[in-house]
C-alpha cells in the first residue's frame, strides 16, 4: 500500500478505468492514515495502564530483557554527572508517559531506544582510567583474515567529490532520518505490532553496539567511531 499511489499513476494505460486524479491517486495512503490514527488509545486516565500492568503476564524473555534495559538506566545515570534533580526530572518524565495511555503506547515501544540515547549520552563520563584501550589495529586485521586484503584501506586510495556526497547522504543524513521513516511506514501500512517490533529491535541493536564499543572499542584510525560514541580518550 506504500506504493499503491505511484503504482496507479504508473498504470496511465489506454482505455483503462482508473483516474489518474489526486484524490484517486492517494485515496489509500489517506485511508491508512485514518485507520492508524483510529486504532491510537486518546485516554488520560493511569487507571487504564494499571489495569493492563495488573493483568499483564510477562514472559522469562520479556522479565530478563526489561531488566537489563533497567540496568542499563541505572548504569548510566549513575555515570552522568548532573545535578540530582536533573536525573529525577528524567526518571519522572519517563515514568508519566509510561503511565498515560495516550504516550504510553508510543513511549513504552521506544524504551529500548531511549535507553541507547541515554547510554549513548553517558559513555562520555566513563572515567579515563575505567577505559579500555582503543583496540585501532583489530578491524583491519580481522578484515584482512576474512577477505583477503584491509577493505578499508583500498577504499581510501581513491578521493572525489562525488564519493564524498554519496558517504555523507547515508552516514550524515539518512542515518538519522530512516529510522524514523520506516516507523512511521510500519505505523501507517504494517501489520499491529511491526513498529513496535521495529522500535525494539533497533533499540536494541543499538544498545548492544554502545556496549560493544564501552567494553571493546574498535575504532578506527582516525578514532572517528569513538568520538561519535563518546569514548575519545
Amino acid at each position: 500500500m506504500v506504493a499503491a499511489p505511484l503504482a496507479r499513476l504508473a498504470r496511465r494505460v489506454p482505455g483503462s478505468n482508473i483516474s489518474a486524479s489526486p484524490k484517486n491517486l492517494f485515496t489509500p495512503l489517506t485511508l491508512a492514515v485514518t485507520a492508524a490514527v483510529q486504532r491510537l488509545d486518546f485516554s488520560l486516565n493511569p487507571k487504564v495502564t494499571f489495569g493492563k500492568i495488573a493483568k499483564a503476564k510477562p514472559t522469562v524473555p520479556q522479565i530478563v530483557q526489561n531488566a537489563m534495559l533497567f540496568g542499563v538506566w541505572c548504569y548510566s545515570l549513575w555515570m552522568i554527572t548532573a545535578a540530582l534533580w536533573f536525573k529525577l526530572f528524567i526518571v519522572s518524565a519517563y515514568t508519566a508517559a509510561v503511565l498515560v495511555p495516550f504516550t504510553s503506547q508510543l513511549i513504552w515501544p521506544a524504551t529500548p531506544v531511549l535507553t541507547w540515547v541515554l547510554l549513548f549520552f553517558s559513555a562520555r563520563y566513563i572515567p579515563t582510567s575505567s577505559r579500555p584501550g582503543i583496540h585501532v589495529a583489530l578491524l583491519p586485521a580481522l578484515e584482512s583474515v576474512m577477505y583477503g586484503a584491509n577493505i578499508s584501506d583500498l577504499q581510501t586510495r581513491f578521493t572525489h567529490p562525488v564519493l564524498d556526497v554519496l558517504a555523507w547522504l547515508p552516514y550524515g543524513v539518512l542515518h538519522f532520518t530512516l529510522p524514523v521513516v520506516v516507523a512511521l511506514v510500519l505505523w501507517v501500512f504494517g501489520p499491529r505490532g511491526s513498529a513496535q517490533y521495529w522500535g525494539k529491535a533497533f533499540g536494541w541493536m543499538n544498545v548492544l553496539g554502545v556496549m560493544t564499543q564501552i567494553i571493546l572499542p574498535c575504532a578506527a584510525p582516525c578514532k572517528l567511531t569513538a568520538v561519535v560514541c563518546g569514548l575519545h580518550y
